[in-house]
């Protein structure tokens, strides 16, 4: 069993009086935790669950909704190509697929060291400079060339 830190503690007891239940509070829980311990394992969904005092299937139902939410470990570097229909035009697959080819990678795999995971992004909304990726969720990068994924 896993257990918040005080800082992580005192982040879901600010969220609770945001919402009309801790039900509606489901979602930012998710993020607490993952932040938190890095990924959602299932005893990170079940303390999101006893402190939400939901059923752990519920959260995990949720958690398994969105691809937002890690429900197996990453790497240090999550690395997410975006795989809209923009991206796509200006070379986001090819990029992706570098990407994988020069870490030597397939699909959400993870490197033998713990550094990189590679895994598809839904759009990030960089249409007019894609193709693009984010990095670990906060960093972002378009125009994406063979060159300059080397140069990341």
């Amino acid at each position: 069993m896993v257990a918040f830190s005080p800082s992580a503690q005192a982040k879901l007891d600010a969220l609770v009086p945001k919402y009309p239940n801790k039900q509606a509070a489901t979602l930012p829980a998710l993020w607490v935790a993952q932040e938190e311990f890095g990924w959602l394992s299932p005893d990170a969904l079940k303390a999101v669950a006893d402190f939400l005092e939901l059923p752990p299937s519920q959260v995990y139902s949720v958690a398994s909704f969105y691809t937002m939410y890690m429900l197996k470990p990453v790497g240090q570097f999550l690395i997410e190509p975006c795989c809209s229909i923009g991206c796509y035009l200006t070379g986001g697959e090819e990029i992706h697929q570098y990407i994988l080819d020069k870490l030597d990678l397939k699909e959400g795999q993870t490197t033998p060291d713990g550094v990189f995971t590679v895994r598809r992004a839904g759009c990030l909304a960089s249409c007019g400079t894609g193709p693009c990726l984010q990095i670990n969720g906060d960093r972002y990068v378009e125009n994406l060339t063979h060159e300059s994924v080397d140069a990341l």
